[in-house]
């Protein structure tokens, strides 16, 4: 595919956590009679492709043993793409978010910075995860991404009533933000 389907599905394994696991309670859900929420999926998940995702995932997941990918077998990649983007476990923490003022060191010609530290939700990823094999992992899933979507219609596949999508396709949200991103840099 092009380079252009391959960043559309980087946007969507980049985004999957706060997709799929929402941090904040929201007003997804309908109250019933009862008054009580009917838990539902965030808009964002019908609106883009994610429900196809998941799909050529479980499929990358069974050809874990008999393929391989730059030298590497499917399997793998699949596991550093789980533990990059899609199961990597979240905190809280203390990160730098400016720099607020300059100190002397030893040394008095160079000052060291003095950062401002706010709490930010960060990922956890295993220490054997490498960015560079999940990178390869999408670029597989960019690959298949066709032969999947033929799989599943042939099989009748649907997601939540809605064929397999043709391509990858990004939330409006998503291409918003995107857009406001890079006319920022």
């Amino acid at each position: 595919m092009s380079r252009r389907t391959l960043e559309i599905i980087l946007g969507l394994l980049e985004s999957w956590h706060d997709v799929a696991h929402p941090s904040v309670p929201a007003d997804h859900g309908r109250p019933d009679e009862y008054g009580h929420r009917i838990l539902s999926m965030d808009p964002r998940w019908h609106a883009g492709s994610y429900a196809e995702l998941e799909e050529c995932l479980r499929f990358m997941r069974s050809q874990g043993r008999q393929q391989a990918y730059r030298g590497q077998p499917v399997g793998t990649l699949y596991w550093h793409v789980q533990q990059w983007w899609i199961n990597p476990p979240r905190a809280q923490k203390m990160v730098p978010s400016r720099i607020i003022g300059y100190k002397l060191t030893a040394n008095p010609r160079k000052r060291a910075p003095v950062w401002e530290y706010k709490p930010a939700m960060v990922a956890l990823r295993h220490s054997n995860a490498r960015e560079q094999k999940a990178v390869w992992g999408a670029e597989w899933v960019d690959a298949h991404w066709e032969q999947v979507a033929a799989r599943c219609s042939k099989a009748g596949w649907t997601a939540n009533g809605r064929a397999f999508r043709g391509l990858p396709q990004l939330p409006a949200e998503s291409l918003k933000y995107e857009r406001e991103r890079s006319v920022a840099v």
